[in-house]
């Protein structure tokens, strides 16, 4: 587990050193804390209506999903999160500035990432065109 935690860390700094680099450009700088705002779970909710927008009949069976997906999903992400205590990169590493107020203390695992997969992976299952583009935003 420390060599995968390592592994990660290593990658993180790697992409971290390069978007931050990327801060004199308004636009990234811009967009950045948008995207990420996106997995706080306010706009979930939209998610089912949508479905039931494009589907009427799959609006039931996403929802009761999505409900028990979310059970599951966050003690277990919060239990991995509390059991690898992973610091956030402000706080790991020099000269990083936050930018979003985090809702939790540790950074991995990511609960903007977790919720986004499974949204991405829910859509995905009940319309399967939609699989590479969900999971495509999932990892923004």
């Amino acid at each position: 587990m420390r060599t995968f935690v390592a592994t990660v860390a290593h990658w993180d700094v790697v992409f971290l050193t390069r978007i931050i680099g990327w801060n004199g450009r308004k636009f990234v700088a811009s967009v950045l804390p948008r995207v990420s705002h996106t997995g706080n779970g306010y706009y979930y909710p939209a998610v089912p209506l949508f479905v039931y927008l494009i589907d009427p009949q799959a609006a039931d069976p996403f929802f009761i999903s999505a409900i028990v997906a979310f059970s599951l999903e966050l003690p277990i992400y919060k239990i991995v999160k509390n059991c690898i205590k992973r610091d956030r990169p402000c706080e790991a590493l020099q000269g990083i500035a936050q930018r979003i107020a985090p809702g939790d203390r540790f950074s991995f695992p990511s609960g903007h990432t977790a919720a986004a997969f499974i949204i991405a992976l829910l859509i995905g299952h009940f319309f399967s065109t939609l699989t590479l583009p969900g999971v495509d935003l999932a990892l923004e």
